[in-house]
């Protein structure tokens, strides 16, 4: 930089002439200590009083800006004046801690005019200058609208009683500018003296945006005597002055403000009510529980909605008893909130309630008592589910046993065989014991299952052996086939269904049987895709497997058990199984599978056969067109 250069070239100079005080350590200083030295900062200052172009000064006004003093603030005054470097004069100015500052800027406004003017105005202002108070206030009334827009905001700026009371006095003239100079300045008072400030602009003829803003502050500024403000303008007929109410009501603090409020709901009626109400609710505030329960009993429709969503809001425990209450009601809006505050209010206070709830002579208010217990956990309640479990209603009852597959564990597992078997609540029981089982993988809840299947009705036989496919194990499987060999055919039937929908491939034996001697063409399709799917789950060698697939092949009929052959194929690795697969390759139907199927088995082989798997893999590349399978296909050649 050319300032740069001279600087140095300067200082140079004086250092070989033997100019006193200009050092490497004035230059250079340790840290914590000033970056300019005195000799520095008076060439800076020689830099601005000659006639240095106009980049050497900005410059110049730069580094004087970050370490200047006292000294520096004549030259730099004396560019105020001048348009091109008002700003950076003044920015250098704003930045020096000394009062000489203030002094030069005040001297300023007598004697310069138009934009640079304006920029010391706004100088002053960044300087919070209470000196140049009366001095702004006279320009307020300046003929140049840009002048006294500059002195109307500095005055907000400085944000003093002075300062706004000039503000004020001029507001028998108002513009935008005195307007924010207003609020700007009322935000640095003290509290009554920002309430006056802001009552002198919330009421026409300033903007209506102004009036909310200025009524917002003076209700905030008021704190608890700002209610009135807030239900002034709840009641009134115009609508922007309420939002503004609203929010300022959300921000006041203190409990004596929500007691204050909640006093005054029962004042107000349709929308204000219920926004209000919504206030109460948003300042979580326990003080506004009883005015909010007595707005619950006595109103209905959107207000009690919202009224039971406040006191959710609030989370006070206190009032758990009156929203079991609404959660058991016809309204099904209420009933929704009020089941969610208790699902989720914190601590064990609300828990007796519920519990209370699961002894009312209100069917709904049981079952949805059992809802509750199981969203809350409370296994504490498992005895009282386990009684509902069998109530004559059927919600209540369906509840129940949903909430014990929730909570319940083993221990509840036989009465839910005992409500199987009696042939109640049949899905609801099903699932409850296959969720139990899922959670804890305990054994006793197949042999509960497996003590009650021999002598079970047949309705609850097949749900009995839905349990037991899901359990699987060693236990329930003998159970299953003897099941196989009931007198009831349907029973029969879902026994051998279930066997195909096996989890573990202890039962592969039994599927191949029921795939050569199958009860119906379907059995026979259920068993073989069954079989097929448990092939390769086996812990056996590939031709242990193959084996195994080469028999289900001989039975195989339609193309989509075929495919699911291939796919078992595919992870059989063995010479054997590419011809196997390589043999479908024309055939329309299943060449992508077996082409799928190859390249996977191709995969496997390429080191071991490289022969068979060259061929196989050039067979591939003329089945198919499947690019993912034609690129492995050509991997596999090179």
């Amino acid at each position: 930089m050319i300032y740069k250069k001279r600087l140095t070239l300067l200082l140079a100079a004086a250092i070989l002439t033997g100019e006193p005080g200009v050092t490497h350590a004035q230059i250079n200083p340790p840290a914590g200590q000033s970056a300019l030295s005195k000799a520095a900062e008076t060439q800076l200052i020689e830099v601005l009083r000659s006639g240095a172009p106009y980049k050497e000064k900005t410059d110049a006004c730069r580094a004087l800006a970050k370490d200047g003093s006292k000294d520096a603030v004549p030259a730099l005054a004396a560019l105020l004046g001048d348009e091109k470097l008002n700003h950076m004069a003044r920015y250098a100015l704003e930045q020096i801690p000394d009062p000489a500052v203030e002094v030069a800027l005040r001297d300023a406004l007598g004697r310069l005019q138009g934009l640079p003017l304006i920029g010391v105005i706004s100088s002053v202002g960044t300087r919070r200058d209470i000196n140049a108070i009366a001095a702004l206030t006279r320009l307020l009334n300046s003929a140049d609208a840009g002048v006294a827009d500059a002195a109307a905001h500095s005055l907000g700026r400085i944000g003093t009683v002075a300062s706004g009371k000039a503000l004020q006095a001029a507001l028998s003239k108002p513009t935008p500018a005195l307007y924010d100079g207003v609020l700007r300045c009322a935000e640095t008072l003290p509290r009554k003296d920002a309430a006056a400030l802001y009552d002198a602009i919330r009421k026409p003829p300033a903007p209506q945006p102004i009036r909310m803003a200025a009524l917002r502050g003076a209700i905030l500024a008021r704190q608890e005597q700002g209610v009135p403000l807030v239900m002034g303008a709840l009641r009134g007929a115009d609508y922007a002055p309420v939002l503004a109410a609203v929010q300022s009501a959300r921000e006041l603090p203190g409990a004596a403000v929500t007691k204050a409020l909640a006093a005054e709901v029962g004042k107000l009626t349709g929308e204000r009510q219920i926004l209000l109400v919504q206030v109460l609710g948003d300042r979580r505030d326990p003080v506004a529980g009883p005015q909010l329960a007595a707005m619950v009993r006595k109103s209905d429709g959107p207000l009690r909605v919202v009224a039971v969503r406040s006191l959710v809001q609030i989370g006070d425990v206190a009032t758990s008893p009156l929203l079991a209450e609404m959660a058991a009601g016809d309204d099904v809006d209420v009933a929704r909130v009020a089941r969610a505050g208790l699902a989720g209010f914190a601590g064990r206070e609300v828990e007796a309630p519920i519990s209370a709830m699961l002894q009312s002579k209100n069917p709904k208010a049981r079952s949805v008592a059992a809802e509750l217990v199981a969203q809350r956990r409370m296994t504490g309640a498992i005895p009282q589910l386990l009684v509902g479990a069998n109530d004559a209603d059927a919600t209540v009852a369906n509840a129940s046993i949903r909430a014990i597959g929730e909570i319940g564990g083993d221990a509840q597992a036989p009465a839910l065989v005992k409500i199987l078997v009696s042939g109640a609540s049949l899905a609801e029981a099903e699932r409850a014991l296959s969720t139990i089982y899922t959670r804890n993988r305990d054994a006793s809840v197949a042999n509960a299952l497996i003590a009650a299947l021999p002598t079970a009705p047949t309705a609850s036989k097949l749900s009995i052996m839905r349990v037991l496919r899901r359990v699987g194990g060693p236990a329930a499987l003998p159970a299953m086939r003897a099941a196989m060999q009931d007198t009831n055919a349907e029973v029969r039937e879902n026994a051998m269904r279930n066997l195909a929908e096996w989890p573990t491939v202890e039962v592969l034996p039994d599927l191949i049987s029921m795939a050569k001697t199958p009860l119906s063409p379907t059995i026979k399709i259920l068993a073989l895709r069954g079989f097929l799917r448990l092939v390769p789950q086996q812990t056996v060698s590939p031709e242990q497997k193959l084996a195994s697939l080469k028999e289900a092949l001989l039975l195989v009929e339609r193309p989509e058990e075929k495919r699911l052959a291939l796919a078992a194929l595919g992870g059989t690795p063995t010479v054997e199984s590419l011809a196997l697969v390589v043999r479908d390759l024309t055939n329309p139907e299943l060449k992508q599978e077996a082409s799928t199927a190859a390249v996977t088995i191709g995969e496997q082989l390429v080191k071991t056969q490289p022969a068979a798997v060259t061929e196989a893999m050039n067979l591939v590349l003329k089945a198919t067109q499947d690019k993912q399978i034609v690129k492995r296909a050509q991997d596999l050649l090179r």
